[in-house]
């Protein structure tokens, strides 16, 4: 196999990787930002 392509497929599952790491990140984010108002609502007593 050519080098270039051997650097090609790793940046490639490298970006991937970053990829599935950060739509991660994005998820918990959101989800501790839902708990936190739900929370919130409930020392309110909305």
């Amino acid at each position: 196999m050519k080098r270039w392509v051997k650097w090609a497929l790793a940046f490639l599952v490298l970006a991937l990787l970053a990829a599935g790491v950060l739509r991660t990140l994005a998820t918990r984010k959101a989800q501790q930002q839902a708990v936190l108002t739900e929370n919130s609502a409930r020392a309110t007593g909305a």
